[in-house]
């Protein structure tokens, strides 16, 4: 919840100001440990932000390759369509999957695979690798890589509201006991300043 909470802070800062950043992944996501053992999460790399009033189009390279990383990147981005802040939303929630399960929603063995599956919206089911999780934070990770643009949250101020109303609808939904062939990947951060790669 932290992890999500906090990664949606500098989106909400970068909606003010008109700022892209076209390439939010695991590596540019930091955790540093404050003294009060608490995490802070803090958005690194704005190579490929773009201040922009008006929705822009993915920067392609001289060989018209995409710049970014392939498994985080939204379809909009791969078809060049202008953007918004809905592609950073649906980057975050392939991160938030990710740190969830350790892989990737839609990565597949090739880059030409793994665009397909952005673009087919193919991909196993979070609820499948994670029947512990409750079901609204499920389908709440699960609006944000929607395919389509206009079913995600319209900014990071919308996710994060819908975010806490998934919160509290949680506490309502009975606790269902995961089986127990399921191996839950976890991820145990030390207390030194680091990337989740």
């Amino acid at each position: 919840y932290d992890l999500v909470e906090q990664s949606l802070e500098p989106l909400m800062s970068a909606r003010e100001m008109n700022l892209l950043h076209r390439d939010i992944k695991p590596g540019n996501i930091m955790m540093t440990w404050l003294p009060s053992d608490r995490f802070q999460v803090k958005l690194l790399d704005f190579g490929l932000a773009k201040f922009s009033q008006q929705p822009s189009t993915q920067t392609l390279d001289q060989n018209g390759s995409y710049l970014g990383s392939i498994d985080y990147i939204a379809p909009e981005q791969i078809e060049v369509r202008p953007l918004d802040q809905r592609p950073a939303l649906y980057s975050l929630g392939c991160v938030f999957y990710f740190a969830l399960t350790q892989r990737a929603p839609f990565s597949g063995k090739s880059v030409a695979e793994t665009m397909n599956n952005h673009m087919s919206h193919k991909f196993i089911p979070l609820a499948e690798l994670r029947p512990d999780l409750p079901k609204p934070i499920v389908d709440w990770v699960t609006k944000l890589i929607s395919r389509q643009p206009n079913a995600r949250p319209a900014d990071a101020k919308e996710a994060y509201r819908l975010f806490q109303e998934a919160k509290k609808d949680k506490i309502a939904q009975p606790k269902e006991k995961a089986p127990t062939a399921i191996t839950v990947a976890t991820v145990t951060p030390t207390r030194e300043t680091q990337k989740w790669e």
